[in-house]
């Protein structure tokens, strides 16, 4: 990693409502997008694989106002900065975002001007919409995720899974013991349950998934 990466200016959450007189796309009620509310259009596919995927993602939530998936496209840092750790309902962690970023909505219809790796694990999306820009922090989140059956019953199925800060905090990798090839080892921290054989496993594995980590203008205005 070479230098800082550059970040939003988290404390400048933008006022989107200067945003809201502009021309309406089509099939909305004739106001500005602002007064219009959530669109209909056919969905994208969610997504977190990619910052590009990410923002697709986060773009359709916000226009649409759906709460769990926007919950789902922001990163830990962003909701322990919010306050919203630990707010199961959807909605109420709608609101608590919506009293962060007046306007919210409106940003679902902003146009992508650019996305740039600022560090293996940053990113950066500048948006822009009837001349305001906005700029999307973005970071790559490791988690590790397991699935199993505590009984002989296929159908009883258990999954556990958390977000890490760091990929070594879990994944460790080496030569394989023999030597002909590379050994990638998974440590789980804390698992709510019991395994008692390696049989019972579904599925066990490692993920990266890029998530918004601030919402604010650009350095520069």
């Amino acid at each position: 990693m070479s230098g800082t990466p550059a970040k939003p200016h988290v404390g400048r959450l933008v006022s989107l409502l200067a945003m809201a007189a502009i021309a309406p796309a089509p099939g909305c009620c004739g106001l500005a997008r602002y007064l219009c509310g959530p669109d209909e259009s056919v969905w994208v596919q969610e997504s977190y694989g990619t910052p590009e995927q990410a923002v697709a993602t986060f773009r359709e939530a916000v226009r649409r106002a759906d709460a769990e998936i926007l919950q789902r496209c922001l990163g830990e840092a962003f909701k322990r900065r919010t306050g919203l750790v630990g707010v199961l309902e959807a909605e109420l962690a709608w609101r608590k975002i919506e009293d962060e970023v007046p306007g919210l909505h409106v940003l679902g219809y902003a146009s992508i001007q650019s996305i740039e790796i600022t560090a293996p694990d940053r990113a950066v999306a500048r948006l822009a919409l009837d001349g305001n820009r906005v700029e999307l922090g973005l970071v790559r989140q490791p988690y590790w995720e397991v699935r199993w059956n505590p009984t002989e019953d296929i159908e009883d199925l258990e999954r556990d899974g958390r977000y890490v800060s760091t990929a070594r905090e879990i994944l460790g990798t080496g030569a394989s013991p023999d030597g002909l090839g590379t050994s990638i080892s998974l440590r789980i921290p804390t698992l709510d349950g019991t395994i008692d054989r390696a049989d019972q496993v579904e599925f066990a594995g490692f993920g990266q998934e890029w998530k918004i980590d601030a919402i604010g203008q650009p350095a520069d205005g």
